[in-house]
């Protein structure tokens, strides 16, 4: 389906290297029958657009949840554990229920904590303004502007971030990061349909997460041994005075923050195998175009004047109609 004939007649050209926005082709082709083709166009960049931007909300609203929920685990009690209907209100992933099967409406720390209201807060603006940073930044309205919508097709990346961080996830449930492995394979191959520059980049992305999963994990195995082998050392001492017994220790009832080595494996697996069977139909053919043809192109191209830097963030492009330049190659 993806040769043509209509040009380089008789012989044809394989187009399976052209950059298809299959989605967008998708949600425009019914809006181009109803209406015209300018209009199909606009409403999937606005699309594009207005999805970047929440998806990045989302993005950066777990992320300082998270790091606020981590802040608060070593205020209270020393490190003690935070209540799990303030990590469900936090972020969502403790569900309607506590780890122990109440209600979180009957939890006992229900009206004790008047923090959350203005942690709130101090989470939602920078998220809010995350998102439209990343939505109206310069480097994306280049692209509008060149008509390169596959570029423009960023909505899927902090979508797939998100649910990869979530698979890392020891806070929420099992089910819950299976869940988050199979939306991120989707977002995944929403990306790689999109544009296969932006799979590679997130291929890199996991791998970098995978890392700091490992190390996370090997530190805090090494903790919870360290604070193992300091419980049996005063073991003794604790007996003979009748102090607080060993099995009170707060060191060995800590929930861990990390899922366990053998889950995690087998969601990046899940995620991997949903990306690859959704992107498949064009991934294939795009290795064996590969494989098969030398399409190595000499220089950097268009690279560096269509590229940003982090001035690019909040200043115009070169090609906007009053603030613009001349391209500078």
């Amino acid at each position: 389906p993806l040769h043509s004939e209509l040009i380089w007649y008789p012989l044809g050209i394989d187009l399976v290297l052209y950059t298809y926005n299959f989605f967008h082709a998708l949600i425009a082709q019914p809006l181009m029958l109803a209406f015209n083709l300018p209009v199909a166009s606009n409403i999937a960049l606005l699309f594009s657009t207005v999805m970047s931007g929440y998806g990045t909300f989302l993005l950066v609203r777990y992320v300082l949840e998270s790091a606020k929920i981590e802040e608060l685990r070593l205020k209270i009690g020393g490190g003690g554990r935070l209540g799990d209907w303030e990590i469900g209100r936090l972020s969502g992933g403790a569900g309607d229920r506590s780890s122990d099967g109440e209600p979180i409406s009957q939890s006992p720390n229900l009206h004790e904590s008047p923090r959350l209201p203005n942690l709130q807060s101090s989470i939602l603006i920078p998220a809010f303004l995350a998102g439209l940073i990343y939505a109206f930044a310069s480097n994306r309205a280049i692209y509008a502007a060149l008509g390169h919508y596959d570029m423009v097709t960023t909505q899927w990346i902090p979508f797939y971030a998100l649910m990869l961080l979530r698979v890392f996830d020891g806070r929420l449930h099992a089910s819950q990061r299976r869940k988050a492995a199979l939306l991120g394979g989707f977002f995944f191959a929403l990306n790689g349909l999109a544009e296969m520059i932006t799979a590679v980049f997130l291929a890199i992305f996991t791998l970098l997460v995978v890392v700091d999963y490992g190390l996370r994990l090997w530190k805090e195995h090494r903790d919870l041994e360290i604070g193992r082998l300091g419980d049996w050392e005063t073991e003794g001492d604790e007996r003979a005075a009748h102090t607080q017994p060993i099995s009170q220790s707060p060191n060995l009832h800590q929930s861990p923050r990390l899922p366990n080595l053998q889950s995690s494996i087998l969601n990046l697996v899940l995620l991997g195998a949903v990306a690859f069977l959704l992107w498949s139909p064009a991934l294939v053919p795009i290795l064996r175009q590969f494989l098969t043809d030398n399409f190595a192109l000499k220089g950097w191209g268009e690279a560096i004047p269509l590229s940003t830097d982090l001035l690019g963030w909040f200043t115009p492009t070169v090609l906007h109609p009053v603030f613009g330049g001349d391209l500078v190659a």
